[in-house]
C-alpha cells in the first residue's frame, strides 16, 4: 500500500514538474516572441536573430517565389522596423530581392533586404486586393533583378550598382534611419565608395565611404532614384576623397533641410 502511495506521489510530482516547465517556457516565448498571423496566409513565429526563425523565413519566402505569390514581409528590432509588400524575386543565403508593390498597386522597383532581419513573413496564398490589383493593371512585370544564393554584401550592393546608375542604400540602425541616395563608386573589401545625389537632384562634392555591415537595405529601379538618375545634373567626373559626417550625408528629404 505504501509503495502504491509513493508512486502516486511520483507520478503527481512528475505532472506538476511538466506543467510548470510548460508553463515557464509559455511565458518565455510570449515575452521574448511575437507571431504574425495571417488571414489568408503563413504564420511565422520568433523573434529576430532567432536561426530557426531565419531559416522558417527563408523557407516561406522562397515557396512564394516558386509559387509566384505576393507576401508582406515584417523587418527590424526593437530599435527600426517596417512592412514591404511585394513579389519575392530571389532569396539568397543572407539577402531576398523582393518586386516591390506600393498601396496604389502599382510596382515600384526591387528592395533588397538581410534575411536575419526578417521578423515576420505573411504569404497571401488566397485571392485578394493585391492579386486583384496586379491583374487588373496588367500582370506582374518580370522580375530583372535578381541575387545568387551565395551573395554576400559587397556582391549585393554590387550587383544594384550594375543593374541602376542610381539606387539607394539604407542605415535603418543609425539615428534617424538616413535614406542615401547615389551612385555606386569603387567597392573595398568591407566597404564601398557612395557618390550622392540629393532631392533637388545636386549631387555632393565628395563620396561617402560606407561599410557594408551598416547597410540594412537597398532599393533599386524605382521612380525616385529613375527620377533623379534622368532629371539631376550630370555626375561629376572629378570627387574630393573626404568623407563627411553621416549626419551631413541624408538625401531622403525628411531627415533636415537638405
Amino acid at each position: 500500500m505504501q509503495a502504491k502511495w509513493r508512486g502516486l506521489q511520483n507520478k503527481i510530482a512528475f505532472g506538476l514538474f511538466w506543467k510548470v516547465a510548460i508553463a515557464s517556457r509559455v511565458m518565455h516565448w510570449a515575452n521574448n516572441s511575437r507571431h504574425y498571423p495571417a488571414s489568408n496566409g503563413t504564420i511565422v513565429w520568433g523573434k529576430r536573430m532567432n536561426k530557426a526563425l531565419e531559416s522558417k523565413s527563408k523557407r516561406h519566402l522562397s515557396q512564394a517565389c516558386l509559387a509566384g505569390l505576393p507576401v508582406v514581409v515584417e523587418r527590424g528590432d526593437q530599435d527600426w522596423g517596417g512592412w514591404v509588400t511585394g513579389y519575392v524575386a530571389s532569396v539568397g543565403r543572407r539577402w531576398v530581392v523582393l518586386q516591390q508593390v506600393v498601396d496604389g498597386i502599382f510596382f515600384d522597383g526591387f528592395d533588397v533586404f538581410r534575411l536575419a532581419d526578417v521578423i515576420g513573413v505573411e504569404v497571401m496564398a488566397e485571392e485578394g486586393y493585391v492579386q486583384r490589383g496586379v491583374r487588373g493593371s496588367g500582370g506582374r512585370p518580370a522580375a530583372t533583378f535578381t541575387i545568387a544564393e551565395g551573395s554576400g554584401d559587397r556582391q549585393v550592393v554590387e550587383a544594384a550598382g550594375n543593374f541602376a546608375p542610381v539606387f539607394s542604400v539604407f542605415l535603418e540602425r543609425s539615428e534617424g534611419t538616413p535614406r542615401l541616395v547615389g551612385s555606386l563608386g569603387e567597392t573595398f573589401e568591407t566597404s564601398f565608395e557612395f557618390r550622392l545625389i540629393g532631392p533637388d537632384g545636386v549631387w555632393a562634392p565628395q563620396p561617402y565611404v560606407c561599410p557594408y555591415a551598416e547597410v540594412t537595405s537597398i532599393s533599386c529601379g524605382g521612380r525616385y532614384e529613375s527620377a533623379l538618375r534622368h532629371f539631376g545634373d550630370p555626375q561629376p567626373e572629378i570627387w574630393h576623397p573626404t568623407t563627411p559626417a553621416l549626419d551631413e550625408l541624408c538625401t531622403c528629404g525628411d531627415c533636415r533641410p537638405c
